[in-house]
């Protein structure tokens, strides 16, 4: 139905609008805003090209000041083909994980005659690309894949890629990923129209293998992103499926796919991360704003040979808010539990398990004691169920809003602009589509 200026709005409309601004308000009240630490930069030269596309990454690159109280990280920010160093300073004493191991107290910040403000001057350029991801190699080195599809890999002694892959499948618009190995040895990126995988040997740049299904039903249907699922497998999410594939195997066919069932309308997929410390764990997110938590054991059981295997159930769901898009997700890379999604307008929500888990343990000690119980809160095998209001709240640390400006763009935030920082557990970079930088570390109530 289509509304015109001079219709009159129903009476339900209007009561059903009232009550979800006030549940609203409500839930906001419930979801923790503090920070430890939080803030903000916005380079003079992202004001001069405010609608460039950007993205950033944490570098391995910490600089203690003890007679300051203040401890300096480095980020790698994008602008177009131009990549800049930008530097955030931060109190020393919220990120020292041992007191007992300081010989001298720590003094309060003191930030007088700090510029982080980067030059205008660019520390790295691929020169005619996009760049849209970043991923660090080591301390001296990282590779940035373009829009075009391109690869491009840059040291810290020049400014010019020393290695370029150029992919001529490519074409602009299809919404490239690629994910390196945790030994760093390969990297798989999207090809094609985005429904193709490659492998290269990330010192040569040789490719050494390639996924494409011929005559599958998803064969015309782009990869949204791929990650490494340990050391023998590859993971990659389609709109309606996640496929899993056996690196050392030479049959290019899925070895396992993840796919609802047709009964279940929760959109498409658009985002799946594996945990980088739990080799089984992983989530998926979709387009209506749903997340589920998987476990590859409960859903592949003791093989990975059944070709047709569809969903079992998953361990907890989640939903945004007002169902906005899942468009990113990252596990924390110093906490096992704790993981953040990113929704299209920006706002980026941080997740805890450790409710999942003590649940687990509760239903797995009670069941069988308390036949009485009502099933209100488990399942008949004493695992929680997938959703629960409750248990949402309960995960739900914090929410981040800060930033992101509706009114600067009319376009959806973009992936790969909220980071972890790799070492100092909980700390976030977050950029708008106007070129903000935020560094923050929220304040969940646990130090």
């Amino acid at each position: 139905m289509t509304y015109s200026p001079t219709m009159a709005v129903p009476s339900s409309t209007i009561i059903a609008n009232k009550v979800k601004n006030e549940e609203f308000k409500i839930w906001k009240k419930t979801v923790p805003s503090l920070y430890q630490h939080i803030s903000n930069l916005k380079p003079e030269f992202a004001a001069q090209e405010p609608h460039s596309i950007r993205t950033i990454s944490f570098i391995d690159e910490l600089v203690p000041n003890v007679e300051r109280g203040i401890l300096t990280v480095t980020l790698l920010y994008t602008q177009s083909d131009k990549i800049f160093k930008v530097r955030s300073s931060l109190p020393l004493g919220a990120y020292v994980s041992d007191l007992q191991q300081v010989s001298q107290p720590i003094c309060d910040p003191n930030y007088y005659g700090i510029d982080n403000e980067p030059l205008f001057q660019y520390d790295w350029i691929f020169k005619g690309e996009d760049i849209i991801k970043l991923v660090t190699l080591d301390s001296e080195s990282f590779v940035a894949l373009t829009a075009n599809g391109s690869l491009g890999w840059f040291t810290t002694f020049g400014m010019e890629p020393t290695k370029i892959i150029t992919d001529e499948t490519c074409t602009r618009g299809n919404g490239y990923d690629f994910t390196v190995s945790r030994d760093k040895k390969q990297i798989i990126k999207t090809s094609g129209a985005g429904d193709v995988l490659k492998m290269y040997d990330i010192v040569s740049g040789e490719l050494l293998k390639e996924w494409k299904e011929e005559g599958s039903s998803t064969q015309h249907s782009k990869i949204n992103n791929v990650q490494f699922v340990g050391t023998d497998f590859v993971g990659a999410c389609y709109d309606d499926c996640v496929k899993f594939w056996h690196l050392k195997s030479e049959d290019k066919k899925p070895k396992l796919i993840l796919k609802e069932p047709s009964d279940i309308d929760q959109g498409n997929y658009s985002e799946f991360a594996m945990s980088p410390l739990i080799d089984t764990l992983f989530i998926t997110g979709t387009n209506s704003g749903v997340i589920k938590v998987w476990d590859l054991r409960t859903l592949f059981g003791t093989t990975w040979q059944d070709e047709n295997k569809t969903s079992c159930n998953p361990i907890a769901e989640f939903i945004h808010f007002d169902g906005e898009a899942v468009i990113d997700l990252k596990f924390s890379p110093t906490d096992a539990t704790n993981f953040l999604t990113v929704g299209s307008s920006g706002q980026v929500y941080h997740w805890s398990l450790e409710g999942i888990y003590s649940m687990f343990d509760s239903g797995a000690n009670n069941i069988d004691s308390d036949e009485n119980k009502d099933d209100e809160e488990h399942s008949t095998d004493g695992t929680p169920k997938v959703f629960d209001e409750d248990l949402q709240n309960e995960c739900l640390l914090f929410l981040h809003t800060g930033g992101f400006n509706a009114a600067e763009s009319t376009t959806t935030c973009r992936k790969n602009m909220v980071v972890y920082q790799e070492s100092i557990p909980d700390l976030i970079a977050a950029l708008d589509r106007g070129g903000l930088l935020t560094v923050y570390k929220p304040f969940t109530g646990k130090i």
